[in-house]
């Protein structure tokens, strides 16, 4: 009986069939080496109020409502004036519903 192995590849496969998947290993090396450029700063040392926070002190804070968005000058005197009264935070919603709060 004769073979006809005209249509076979080489590596032994069929006509057509597929070829074996190979897999590949990639290695992921740093470009140059240093010391890591990230570094955690401690909570307490990221603002004041967070100062307060961490160190259980009262944190007064006020949430405020505001109807315009066009003057922004006579927001920021009254931030400072709370911010002179002792205020820690202020609270500005985005939204007339963001402004309840949950209960």
């Amino acid at each position: 009986m004769l073979r006809d192995d005209a249509g076979a590849h080489p590596d032994g496969r069929a006509r057509g069939e597929a070829a074996p998947r190979r897999k590949r290993r990639v290695e992921a090396k740093p470009l140059l080496r240093q010391e890591s450029l990230v570094y955690a700063v401690p909570t307490e040392r990221k603002s004041r109020l967070a100062a307060k926070m961490c160190a259980g002190q009262k944190v007064r804070r006020w949430n405020w409502c505001r109807r315009s968005r066009a003057d922004m000058t006579a927001l920021l005197a009254k931030a400072r004036q709370c911010a002179e009264a002792g205020i820690d935070a202020i609270n500005i919603p985005d939204g007339p519903g963001s402004a309840r709060s949950p209960r």
